[in-house]
């Protein structure tokens, strides 16, 4: 069985309220909340939710409560209290706890597929991802202001599969 099992030091247990089996990713919002991303093909068709656990209640979420989109393939949250969804060909979304809010690359990306998310020591957010042959990069978020990086600014590529943030104020990007 694919799904979702959580350890408490002793016991192993299998959780089966997602709304599909293969978990894509998950992250803690800060208020004590477990976000979840979760992909099935129930009519061989790829479909997809996020699920937020408050420690009692299970909430799945869909374009029909306003996502761009339910393909997630990374989760994180900011020093404000948003949470970030990367999707895996719409760009990002966040949710501040009442309000979705999405950025495309209709907008101000350059990729749609964001392959992982992070929040800097300094709060800035990175998004780092492709789409295939297409070009990629790096965009970052102040709060304010967005930027894009690209090769042709220095990273080693433009297809960004993972990124974190060291505790010397070094941001790594693969």
């Amino acid at each position: 069985m694919i799904g979702l099992s959580r350890y408490d030091g002793t016991t192993w247990k299998t959780i089966t309220n997602l709304p599909y089996d293969i978990v894509m990713t998950m992250a803690l919002d800060g208020k004590g909340n477990i976000w979840f991303s979760s992909i099935g093909y129930p009519k061989d068709e790829l479909e997809g939710a996020i699920t937020r656990y408050d420690g009692t209640n299970w909430q799945s979420f869909t374009t029909a409560d306003g996502l761009e989109s339910e393909i997630v393939g990374s989760i994180a949250r900011d020093g404000n209290g948003k949470v970030w969804f990367g999707t895996l060909l719409e760009g990002i979304m966040s949710y501040d706890g009442s309000v979705w809010n999405s950025f495309t690359t209709n907008d101000i990306l350059l990729f749609g597929d964001i392959k992982d998310i992070i929040s800097d020591s300094q709060g800035n957010l990175w998004f780092g991802g492709f789409i295939s042959d297409q070009p990629g990069g790096v965009s970052s978020y102040d709060g304010k202001n967005w930027a894009t990086f690209t090769e042709r600014d220095g990273l080693a590529g433009d297809q960004i599969m993972s990124i974190t943030a060291d505790d010397k104020g070094n941001t790594w990007f693969g």
